[in-house]
Formats: structure tokens, C-alpha cells, sequence
């Protein structure tokens, strides 16, 4: 039984995150300007996530605007806190492809404790580009990557991985023995999670529209958490103003729906006084229902997010 996290945030000066042998996890500070006198806005952005094994893929689309009667630069770049984080990188702006420029920063952050505040040094990693921008333009952003998962183990945080040890201890209490059709169940609680972050920023708030959702890998989500944010369909969220928000998903890296109901079924027709597989059957089929609705949008108009700049006049 594994758990893999990896979670990803828009900037308008982009981070990512750590890494050692094993896969772990990944900080990212969201899409802003890393000054805040800016006269470019961020309009609207379209995120979808691919998820996939120890991997998940992002592609986003960014439509920026000036609303100076002067050139402006806008710096933007892809962040975390590792230089390995992101992997393949691919940024376009207006369908040209951008030459990333490597950089470092220390920065300070500080965490609100309550009565305490706590500070520390982060260093930050980036891959840069530069924008210009005449008066009044709009430009279009795609971007694609995909970021390394972090392994874990045990069930916090998962409603989909208690199952695993509670078929295990009713099958052991009842003396039943794990049998083929109920190991096959048990190998099959496979987790991992994928996040996107979007940062809150005052100039903004009245702004984006983001629209964040996952691809036709939706069929392995085996659950979703984007506190204040109501899905508009299936595993597809929409998002207007400049708020905190951070989304969390769940997914099985291996069985889609599909298939791990059908192996739950088999099981629990061996085994129909089993509480913990009706329960796990329940579960499965609750998530069929919230299925993403296929939609007309073209894997280009999709392009990724995480993602920060600064400006200069």
C-alpha cells in the first residue's frame, strides 16, 4: 500500500519543491506578482490535471492584460522548492515556445500560529521567462509540465484507504482467510493525491475565472477536497475571484472505477455477508456517480499552472 502527494500552486513567479530518493512532497507558492505595483492583470485561467502513475501532468492556460498606457515587462516564471521538482517544462506564449532561464531565491516566510508567528528561510527555484507588453495588449500563457508524487503510507487523510485495513481485520476476526478474490480487492487500495493551489491576491480579486478539472483520467479520483468551491460537474470546479483556495485529490494510480467495483463484486459474491466490502462497493459506486461529464474543450485549449512575476515599469 502506497499514498503519493504531490500538489501544485499558480504564481505570477512560479515554485516547486523538494525531492530525495524517495518521491516527497512539494511546496509551491501560487501565480502573483512578486511586486505588487503591476499594471499587467491576470484575466482567466483554465488548469486541467492528468493523473497518472507516480507522476501527475498540468496544463494550463493563462490569458494576461495590460491596462497601462505604457510598455510593460512582466517576469513570470514556474516555482518550487527543488531544482528537480518539475519535470519537462513546455511554456508558449502566444503559441511561440519560451526559453526558461534557471534562478534561486531565499525568501522569508511567516507562518501565523495563533498568539505566534514563526518565521524561516525558504529557498525557492525557478524557471523564468519575460513578457512585454504594450498598451493595453492581451497575451496568452500555455503552460505544460509534469511534477514527481511523493510515496507515503497509511490512511490520514484517506477515506478510500480505510477500507484496506478494515476488510483485513474483518476477514481475520470472522476466521474467513484472505482468499484470491479478496487479495486481489486489497492489492487493488492503491493511493495517490495531486493538488493545485490558487493564491488569493488583492489586485485580482475581482479578476480570473479559474477553471480547474480533471482530465479522462477522472475515472481514477476516488475523492476531492476544495474547501469553499462547489464542483460545477463532476470532477470540474469553477472559481471567480482572488481567494485562498487549495485542491485536493485523490486517486487510484492503477483501477479505474470500473474495475475495482467489478473485483469488489466478485468478492462480495463469495463473500455477501461481508461488511466492509458492501461498504467499500457503496463507496465505489457514490464516486461513479460524480463522474466527469465528457466536454467539447480540446486537449490544446488546456495548457498548465504554477506559476509567478514581477513587474517592471
Amino acid at each position: 500500500m502506497k499514498t503519493i502527494i504531490c500538489t501544485i500552486f499558480l504564481l505570477v513567479s512560479i515554485v516547486p519543491g523538494s525531492m530525495a530518493q524517495e518521491r516527497t512532497a512539494y511546496t509551491y507558492l501560487g501565480v502573483r506578482p512578486s511586486r505588487l505595483a503591476s499594471s499587467v492583470f491576470l484575466v482567466s485561467e483554465q488548469v486541467e490535471i492528468e493523473l497518472g502513475q507516480e507522476q501527475c501532468w498540468f496544463n494550463g492556460n493563462y490569458q494576461f492584460s495590460s491596462m497601462a498606457t505604457s510598455n510593460q515587462i512582466l517576469k513570470l516564471g514556474l516555482a518550487s522548492t527543488a531544482p528537480e521538482m518539475i519535470q519537462n517544462p513546455e511554456v508558449q506564449v502566444d503559441s511561440q515556445a519560451i526559453h526558461l532561464k534557471r534562478s534561486s531565491e531565499e525568501r522569508l516566510i511567516i507562518e501565523d500560529k495563533g498568539e505566534y508567528e514563526f518565521s524561516h528561510l525558504e529557498k525557492i527555484y525557478w524557471l523564468l521567462w519575460k513578457m512585454d507588453f504594450e498598451p493595453s495588449q492581451q497575451r496568452i500563457v500555455d503552460v505544460r509540465y509534469a511534477v514527481i508524487s511523493k510515496a507515503g503510507s497509511g490512511t490520514k487523510g484517506s477515506n478510500y484507504l480505510q477500507f484496506k485495513p478494515m476488510i483485513v481485520h474483518e476477514f481475520q476476526t470472522k476466521a474467513w482467510g484472505i482468499t484470491p478474490e479478496v487479495q486481489i480487492v486489497l492489492d487493488g487500495l492503491q493511493s495517490e493525491f495531486s493538488g493545485y493551489r490558487i493564491p488569493g491576491y488583492e489586485k485580482w480579486n475581482n479578476n480570473p475565472v479559474a477553471l480547474v478539472h480533471v482530465s479522462d483520467t477522472a475515472p481514477f479520483v476516488r475523492g476531492a477536497s476544495f474547501p469553499g468551491v462547489q464542483s460545477v460537474e463532476g470532477w470540474r470546479w469553477r472559481l471567480e475571484g482572488r481567494e485562498h483556495r487549495t485542491l485536493e485529490i485523490e486517486y487510484n494510480p492503477m483501477l479505474t472505477l470500473e474495475v475495482e467495483s467489478n473485483n469488489v463484486e466478485k468478492a462480495l459474491r463469495r463473500y455477501p455477508q461481508s461488511e466492509s466490502l458492501s461498504q467499500l462497493s457503496t463507496f465505489l459506486e457514490t464516486l461513479t456517480l460524480k463522474e466527469l461529464v465528457p466536454n467539447n474543450n480540446t486537449h490544446s485549449e488546456y495548457r498548465t499552472g504554477t506559476f509567478a512575476a514581477s513587474m517592471q515599469n
